[in-house]
């Protein structure tokens, strides 16, 4: 599911763009008419988007409420305490109680993923667009480099559930971030290359189509993360510990754009490059100490007929939960799996 809905995104970051800039480019619409025409269509589009949501949170009532906190060993260290319902809606109070859940989940993990989002190197980024607009990069092959980008992650996006079904979610997951820190590193030498006026055009389109290759790791990479964290985070506090995670990207994106206006002229792009670089291989740094540290476990069982499912059910979260219940009334016993994080222990070597 996370790979689908973010292959829809990707295709529909593909094709809006080239919709668009056909019917401008054939009906010959002047620029201000054709901004009209996206506000108009942005704004009757939030109507479908509305009545959409409405469907899900209408058949979907059961998953969508909000869990009570249950005693669960999925992960280790979260109380019932801190995981309590917040009567109090002081916004310091709320972000107090969050971030103290936060550093009992996987932290590293998280930490991970909001450094890949401090890079300029990017190809629908504005910075890295304006460098090469100043460079003399034409506009359709800008648009090219935009829509060969979203490519390379689409099927990076559509690749990684046979992948990861293959050598493992976890291993995938290390090559993805891996084959991105690779390919930007390599981007950033012929950049330096191009900079230094080797061979600079050449080298600034090869530079170009390495970004663009990067895209596959990431998207990639992406699907991973969020199902690691949707296997390692106890349901009850999910909804927090992504909005941290989604508070350290945009902290991430808002350094990125204080860099480049900081270091606005040209010249000095070499080292946003750079930065960017070191950034996305300290992620991948990152996330393979986190992998060190932690294991998937899995686990089936069945809940049989005179199975009152009294003290294993409050273990459940709501899908699998739905899912007892689905199965029991289909056909018994009532077989579900388990999949979760666990901390590695270590071992006797290492602890001497």
């Amino acid at each position: 599911m996370n790979s689908r809905m973010r292959g829809i995104d990707l295709a529909m970051e593909i094709v809006g763009p080239l919709v668009v800039g056909g019917l401008m480019s054939f009906s010959n619409m002047t620029a201000e008419v054709g901004f009209i025409y996206i506000a108009a269509f942005n704004f009757l589009s939030f109507f479908p988007q509305f009545l959409l949501l409405v469907t899900v949170y209408t058949n979907h009532t059961f998953a969508l409420a909000k869990s009570p906190v249950i005693k669960s060993d999925i992960m280790t260290e979260t109380s019932s305490s801190t995981s309590s319902s917040i009567d109090d809606w002081n916004p310091m109070m709320v972000m107090k109680e969050s971030w103290s859940l936060f550093i009992r989940q996987p932290v590293s993990l998280v930490v991970s993923w909001s450094m890949l989002w401090m890079t300029v190197l990017s190809p629908h980024g504005i910075v890295l667009t304006s460098y090469l607009k100043g460079q003399g990069v034409i506009d359709w092959h800008l648009s090219l480099f935009r829509g060969m980008g979203a490519i390379s992650g689409l099927l990076g996006t559509l690749s990684f559930p046979s992948l990861s079904q293959r050598i493992g979610l976890k291993t995938t997951s290390q090559l993805c971030i891996a084959e991105e820190g690779l390919m930007l590193l390599l981007a950033a030498v012929t950049f330096s290359l191009a900079y230094f006026d080797i061979a600079s055009s050449v080298m600034l389109q090869i530079f170009m189509l390495l970004v663009i290759i990067s895209r596959f790791g990431l998207y990639a990479f992406g699907i991973g993360e969020l199902t690691l964290l949707q296997q390692g985070i106890p349901e009850e506090v999910r909804g927090r510990v992504n909005s941290i995670e989604t508070m350290l990207c945009n902290l991430a994106t808002v350094t990125v754009y204080s860099g480049a206006a900081l270091v606005s002229h040209s010249d000095n792009f070499i080292w946003l490059v750079w930065t960017s670089v070191i950034s996305i291989n300290s992620a991948a740094m990152i996330f393979f100490y986190w992998n060190s540290q932690w294991e998937i476990k899995e686990e089936e069982h069945v809940h049989g007929d005179d199975d009152e499912l009294d003290g294993h059910v409050s273990c459940h979260n709501k899908q699998q939960r739905s899912s007892i219940d689905s199965s029991s009334k289909i056909v018994s016993p009532a077989r579900h799996r388990h999949v979760y994080l666990v901390k590695r222990k270590p071992t006797p070597n290492s602890i001497n």
